[in-house]
């Protein structure tokens, strides 16, 4: 453990990129991990030395460390998946995965549509908790049109002068006429004007209930707005039980189903048009899951280099959260009481002194 500590420590006054950085506190957590995952190490290798000797101790906390690093691609990804049909609490990555159910469909069905980052449902999402909600303002659409004035329209009527083209006597009367606007748009795009682009998110307002935050709701939420700026319209989706009272005898229903996750989730399997929630996944491999010790959950280096490194700003670089530290702390002990029970349930009939063959 000291050594480890040292090699840190000159590790942090090695050049990056040219410059001197200095001490990065934000590998201490990281460190802390690491030697959270060796004290668990060495009280699974005690709990195997009182059954194995040296050579099948040392095999089998390899294939253990190995397993657990592979864990979440071996096993996790055939484990049972909680799904929910509104957004959960929370602040890990929110995917959503939807399918659109025949009312003959009775039986499960083999698979959903493949999960899919929320971001990527729609390219502006908001939510509100009431069902009575008005409907939702225009936001515009992407090509709003150029924004021609009279100094752009004097250029115009030389250009289109020169060009020997037909042009509204006045800008005023251009903008009353369909016909002699679109014109004028020509003109300008040839002219290398560009179109303004409307950002969604930057002309929202939240209101009448509608929240482009989740976590700004009270209550879970019962519908869902999407825009589209290439049509400058929104489409409504509503969620949980409220889409279930408005569901439609004998006509296809769409139903989304919410999870939070860091990782990307297996597509889910199972629901039927009359409980419309997947019952897919193994809780076999629950418990073997949760039974190898996870040692993915202790290794930060991916998630420490995941911003870009900033020699000018050293505090903006990744690090790791307290709450993540908490829960692995708790995890590390619970994990190192269970193996030391273990031990001495291995050790219970043993004689001191005496070598297992």
């Amino acid at each position: 453990m000291i050594a480890l500590f040292l090699f840190a420590l000159v590790g942090q006054f090695k050049p990056a990129q040219g410059r001197h950085v200095g001490l990065a506190f934000r590998v201490i957590p990281a460190l802390l991990l690491v030697i959270f995952s060796s004290w668990s190490m060495g009280t699974l290798a005690t709990a195997l030395s009182t059954r194995l000797r040296l050579v099948p101790n040392l095999l089998l906390c390899g294939a253990i460390f190995l397993l657990g690093l592979m864990s979440d691609y071996l096993i996790g990804r055939n484990t049972k998946e909680p799904w929910q049909r509104t957004p959960p609490p929370g602040k890990e990555q929110l995917w959503i995965a939807e399918y659109s159910f025949n009312p003959k469909e009775m039986a499960n069905i083999e698979s959903w549509n493949a999960p899919m980052k929320i971001e990527s449902f729609g390219d502006f999402i908001v939510w509100t908790d009431t069902p009575t909600s008005p409907a939702l303002p225009g936001l515009g659409t992407y090509q709003q049109g150029i924004d021609i004035d009279e100094t752009h329209f004097k250029r115009m009527k030389e250009f289109a002068k020169q060009a020997g083209m037909p042009i509204a006597d006045s800008l005023e009367a251009a903008k009353n006429d369909p016909k002699e606007w679109q014109r004028l748009q020509e003109y300008a795009q040839r002219m290398g004007l560009t179109a303004k682009t409307i950002d969604p998110a930057s002309a929202w307002q939240d209101a009448n209930g509608w929240k482009a935050n989740l976590a700004d709701l009270k209550n879970r939420a019962q519908r869902m707005g999407v825009y589209s700026p290439k049509e400058g319209t929104w489409k409504y989706y509503e969620l949980g039980d409220y889409a279930d009272s408005k569901k439609e005898a004998n006509k296809e229903f769409q139903a989304l189903i919410f999870r939070r996750s860091p990782n990307p989730p297996k597509t889910p399997a199972g629901g039927t048009y009359q409980n419309p929630l997947p019952s897919g996944g193994n809780w076999v491999a629950n418990a073997i899951y949760a039974a190898i010790p996870n040692w993915q959950l202790f290794w930060m280096a991916d998630a420490l280099s995941s911003q870009d490194f900033d020699t000018s700003v050293h505090n903006r670089e990744a690090s790791l959260p307290p709450v993540y530290m908490g829960y692995s702390i708790a995890y590390v002990i619970c994990m190192n009481v269970m193996l030391t029970l273990l031990a001495i349930l291995l050790f219970w009939s043993r004689e001191a002194g005496k070598q297992s063959i």
